[in-house]
């Protein structure tokens, strides 16, 4: 396995000011290729990666993180699989670095205050570049409130306008629920954040001294939700868009934009895709995210076109092949009546 760092506490973040070019998603799509060698690479590595974060109990070590290399000047703290729980802190959302040679990009905040410090951190001890921005991909709760550590230090938050706007009108309930979840301590200092910087389409720029592309496709996974692109490592930071072997959560996507999504972002040479759940891999991830889009909503409308009720939705349309996937026996459950109801809206 690639060797991890294991990082400690360091000081001094530079505050940047955002410079870059926004775009339509289209103007930034034509990159080259990448070597197979790179991905068989990654590939092997995510297999132990994730048994390693699966076996480590953060509770033991709440202010410790590890950055594990997966490209040149790409750096993944993993999420632990599976719900959020005291035993895992609630730290089940991937966050991302990126390095160049100006500075660093942090792509998702983490789950709590202290998870962000920890993030933090880790980031401090692997290069004293400053940190130019944390980027919140979408509105979910291991993903965007280890965001007040980065502002306490002067480092800003992006956040793509509608994200922005769901997140101020529901998130300080999903707080209240992980306190509950996770325990006080846990979660203590955490609060409820307002961005720093606010786009409102793809946008482009060399904030770090490499070139970097925020896609936003339109509402998919989530009204304001945005994945990265390096084109350097040919990596795709996919945020809420993507996740591996886990339920996607469907409350705020639109299926079939997020499905045309997904064949956008399939155009591009992409040597790894970094999801929000779950370990690296390759174009195989969001063949399996699509597949499990087409089957709920094909599956819920013949249903509900056969008369099912909601009560019955659950033992009508149990889809056996995602069973092993995270989160399925109750993020499932919830898939299938936010489709039902979704679809039962359209029907004349």
């Amino acid at each position: 396995m690639v060797e991890a760092f294991t990082l400690s506490l360091s000081q001094g973040i530079d505050k940047p000011c955002p410079t870059g070019t926004q775009s339509s998603a289209g103007r930034v799509l034509r990159l080259g290729w990448f070597g197979l060698l790179r991905w068989l690479t990654v590939w092997a590595w995510a297999g132990g990666v994730w048994a390693l974060a699966a076996c480590t109990h953060l509770g033991t070590q709440p202010d410790v993180l590890s950055l594990h290399p997966v490209a040149e000047g790409l750096y993944l703290a993993l999420g632990t699989p599976g719900p959020a729980s005291p035993a895992n802190q609630g730290r089940v959302g991937n966050a991302v670095v990126l390095l160049g040679p100006k500075g660093v990009l942090v792509v998702d905040s983490g789950t709590s205050y202290r998870h962000g410090a920890a993030l933090l951190r880790a980031v401090r001890q692997l290069t004293p570049l400053p940190v130019r921005a944390v980027l919140l991909t979408h509105a979910q709760p291991e993903f965007i409130f280890g965001a007040k550590a980065f502002q306490e230090a002067g480092v800003p938050v992006w956040m793509h306008r509608a994200n922005a706007q769901l997140m101020a009108a529901r998130c300080a309930v999903c707080l209240e629920r992980l306190r509950h979840t996770l325990g006080k301590e846990a979660m203590a200092d955490t609060e409820l954040i307002q961005p720093d910087w606010l786009f409102d389409d793809s946008v482009s720029g060399d904030w770090i001294g490499r070139r970097l592309d925020i896609l936003y496709l339109g509402h998919s996974s989530g009204p304001g939700d945005v994945v990265v692109w390096d084109a350097r490592s040919g990596s795709l930071i996919a945020g809420g868009l993507i996740d591996h072997q886990h339920v996607p959560d469907l409350r705020d996507g639109q299926l079939a934009p997020w499905r045309v999504a997904l064949h956008t972002l399939a155009e591009q040479p992409m040597t790894r895709i970094i999801p929000g759940h779950g370990p690296p891999g390759d174009s195989a991830l969001w063949r399996a995210q699509h597949g499990y889009l087409q089957e709920i909503e094909a599956q819920v409308k013949s249903a509900l076109l056969r008369g099912v009720t909601l009560a019955q939705i659950s033992h009508e349309v149990p889809m056996p092949a995602y069973a092993t996937w995270k989160g399925y026996p109750d993020l499932h459950q919830r898939n299938l009546h936010h489709v039902y109801l979704a679809l039962e809206r359209d029907l004349p």
